[in-house]
């Protein structure tokens, strides 16, 4: 019984010295996305338009992203490692519009983002901490070409397509954190995202994609800069 006891409490000596280093966080993020060889790909397009006087709207500006973060701290070395999962959206936009109607393709593009990060912090106190911080993993990307017609009234959809593609991702940052409260931090960061280009392939055929009109494959490039305001909670 002794040796029971014993070991329940090495166990739970263990488990809090484990717990009281988890971090939980959530960021509202803006970012800038370089997309050279898909704006390139949507001007193309405009030529293979069924109506004329098509025009691009939109070519897959900055936009807002989301991103989750759990990390473990660990407070001798000043050092927090963990997860990180982040959102992204943007798209393009060609469109046409006149008293006979009205001829529209949208390409929203959606991207997945996760990886591992390490953030040391440089300067501070207990109140305040100056970071920097390294983001490394891999990125899910969809795009979908949604074409659709009206012509007095009638509207048509057109055939829609879906494709994929995968990459990896490097993203240094530096950063200032505030504790709101206790165990509440406020975080601030600024960094720029490089990617590794990738083809975007026909969902569910790797070995169809897109091609622009020298045959070349088209990639799609999240890289830019990113701006995140955020909040993270110490659990334990």
């Amino acid at each position: 019984m002794k040796k029971l006891i014993y070991i329940l409490f090495l166990l739970f000596i263990f488990h809090e010295s484990i717990a009281q280093k988890v971090r939980l966080g959530f960021d509202l993020g803006y970012g800038t996305y370089q997309m050279s060889q898909l704006k390139e790909f949507q001007e193309e397009l405009i030529d293979l338009s069924p109506v004329k006087s098509v025009q691009i709207v939109e070519q897959f500006p900055a936009y807002f992203n989301y991103s989750a973060n759990l990390d473990y701290y660990q407070t001798s070395r000043s050092l927090l490692l963990g997860l990180n999962l982040t959102y992204f959206t943007t798209g393009g936009r060609n469109h046409v519009k006149d008293y006979s109607g009205e001829y529209k393709l949208d390409m929203p593009l959606r991207g997945y983002r996760i990886g591992i990060q390490l953030r040391s912090e440089m300067l501070g106190n207990e109140k305040w901490k100056l970071y920097n911080k390294v983001k490394i993993g891999g990125i899910l990307t969809s795009l979908e070409l949604e074409e659709s017609i009206v012509v007095y009234d009638e509207q048509s959809d057109l055939p829609g397509y879906s494709f994929s593609s995968e990459g990896i991702f490097i993203e240094p940052s530096l950063g200032l954190s505030y504790e709101i409260v206790k165990k509440i931090h406020f975080d601030l960061s600024f960094g720029y995202q490089l990617d590794a280009s990738t083809g975007l392939y026909l969902s569910g055929f790797k070995g169809s994609f897109i091609q622009n009109s020298s045959n070349d494959k088209v990639s799609v490039n999240w890289s830019g800069f990113r701006t995140y305001l955020g909040v993270a909670y110490d659990i334990f």
